[in-house]
Formats: C-alpha cells, structure tokens, sequence
C-alpha cells in the first residue's frame, strides 16, 4: 500500500528509554532497515531513533505510523523527520515512498 514510510523501526522498550533519558509516553523507534533509496538519501541511518515525525512526538507503534502515513499523506509527498544520533538531534526532509 502506498505511500509508506519506507522504513522498520521498531518502538523502543520502556527500559531502553529511560537508558536513553527520554519520555516513555512519547515517540521513540530506532530504525533498524532501511529499503527506501529516498530516505538513504535524505540522511536516515540505521541506529537513528526517530522522535518526531512532522511535528508529532506521540508514541505510536510501526504499524500505527505506517497507517497514519496511508491515511495522512499521498505518495510523493515529503515528511520532517526528528532523530536522535549520536545525542544530537538531526532533522531529515524525508520522501514517502
């Protein structure tokens, strides 16, 4: 189905929050594969934790981002992507697929 985010990153455990000081009520998934060309290019990388995603932090699973996506955007269209590297905040303009 499309568009998609195009990449997996699982949600992060409560545990692995709080090991990283952040919210455990809001957006934190690491990016563990990344199939999309157009997010490689836009600076996405595995290990990235994604925190935001066009100005929402709330934490929702894979398959809840992915179905917020379908239903949000066309294919196409560009999103802001928050992520925490190497405890630096990078923001992406990151294609849909």
């Amino acid at each position: 189905m499309r568009p998609s985010l195009g990449v997996w990153a699982p949600d992060l455990t409560d545990e692995e929050r709080r090991e990283m000081g952040l919210p455990t009520t809001t957006l934190a998934r690491k990016v563990r594969w990344i199939p999309s060309e157009g997010l490689i290019e836009a600076g996405l990388r595995n290990g990235d934790i994604i925190v935001e995603m066009d100005g929402s932090t709330k934490r929702e699973s894979h398959a809840e981002a992915e179905t917020r996506v379908r239903m949000t955007y066309a294919e196409g269209d560009r999103v802001e992507l928050v992520v925490w590297r190497d405890g630096e905040r990078h923001t992406l303009d990151a294609p849909l697929d």
